[in-house]
């Protein structure tokens, strides 16, 4: 995204985040810092329960990185 930045917390489950390519396991406990501007996805490698925090001043379904 452009115009926010995105914090996930991992509530529950295990899965794979994928920032900018880089590949890293994931599980409960974990935060990560996604930067506006840079590509990322998030793949559940079991159920996975995720809080995403938005941060920015636009925070619309049009912004796609």
């Amino acid at each position: 995204h452009q115009e926010r930045a995105e914090v996930w917390a991992v509530l529950s489950g295990e899965g794979i985040a994928v920032l900018d390519g880089k590949r890293e396991k994931v599980s409960a406990g974990d935060v990560i810092q996604l930067p506006r501007g840079h590509r990322h996805s998030l793949e559940a490698l079991s159920d996975l329960d995720v809080i995403e925090i938005q941060i920015g001043k636009s925070i619309e379904d049009s912004d796609k990185a």
